[in-house]
C-alpha cells in the first residue's frame, strides 16, 4: 500500500505517490498546468484504487446532495398542500 495525493483540473485527475522520487517534480508540474489538490493523502494498493477512492467520495458527496434536497422539497411540498388545505 502507498500514500497518494490527488489533483484535479476540469475533467482530469491524476494520483501522485508521494513516496516516489519525481513526487515533487510531478507535482510542481501539476500545479503549473493548473491542476489543485483534491483532499487528503489516499492509502491504496496503487493509482488506480486512489482514483476509485476520488470517484466514490464525489458519488458519495452528490449522493448527500441529493437527498438532502430531496427532504427539503418534500417538506416544502407538503407545506404548500397543508396551507392550500386550510383556505379550501
Amino acid at each position: 500500500m502507498s500514500a497518494y495525493q490527488l489533483y484535479k483540473k476540469e475533467y482530469v485527475s491524476v494520483a501522485l505517490d508521494v513516496d516516489s522520487r519525481s513526487f515533487l517534480t510531478e507535482k510542481y508540474q501539476l500545479v503549473k498546468q493548473g491542476f489543485e489538490r483534491i483532499g487528503d493523502q489516499v492509502i491504496a494498493k496503487d493509482k488506480q484504487e486512489a482514483l476509485g477512492h476520488l470517484n466514490q467520495t464525489t458519488l458519495d458527496s452528490l449522493y448527500d446532495f441529493a437527498m438532502a434536497h430531496l427532504v427539503q422539497t418534500c417538506v416544502t411540498v407538503i407545506t404548500a398542500i397543508v396551507i392550500a388545505v386550510r383556505f379550501i
